[in-house]
């Protein structure tokens, strides 16, 4: 029997390489930003906090993003032996998608609608802990205005 999937291209951008020692082997990781899952859906409350209503629009991308595939970001990491091959799955290390058009640079002037998410990403490894430093303009309730803000993660190193 024939099977067909429907891929659907989506960015996974600015990847960041650790390896972390972890007593035995080399445990290699990948964190990066991640837009395979969709902006959140209009009326819920994760899309409040997104901001997405508040979301400017551009010639190239009009209208707000509710539900839109590779538009809104999550932070993901994916961990490999020291083969490279994976271990497990990917990890979400965002807890909420966010919308990077939110108070987003301009990184040539403020009348270009070219924006950037700020470099301050990276992720490094501590005894059994992997750490990442990523920016979200989510608002828990300490974001109001949508600001990107750094966000520091951290997840178990698998073991091998």
């Amino acid at each position: 029997m024939l099977r067909s999937r429907l891929l659907i291209a989506v960015d996974e951008l600015q990847p960041n390489l650790n390896v972390a020692d972890n007593g035995v082997t080399d445990t290699v990781s990948i964190a990066f930003y991640d837009r395979r899952l969709s902006c959140p859906a209009s009326g819920t409350a994760e899309a409040v906090g997104a901001g997405i209503a508040l979301d400017p629009g551009t010639s190239a991308s009009p209208g707000t993003p509710y539900g839109r595939s590779n538009f809104c970001v999550n932070t993901a990491i994916q961990f490999y032996n020291p083969t490279l091959q994976p271990i497990g799955h990917n990890i979400r290390l965002s807890a909420s998608t966010w919308d990077s058009q939110l108070n987003a640079p301009h990184p040539r002037f403020i009348c270009n609608s070219e924006t950037f998410i700020g470099d301050y990403f990276g992720n490094t490894s501590g005894g059994s802990t992997e750490y990442t430093t990523s920016v979200s303009t989510f608002d828990d309730g300490s974001n109001p205005n949508h600001y990107q803000q750094q966000v520091v993660a951290s997840v178990p190193i698998p073991k091998l």
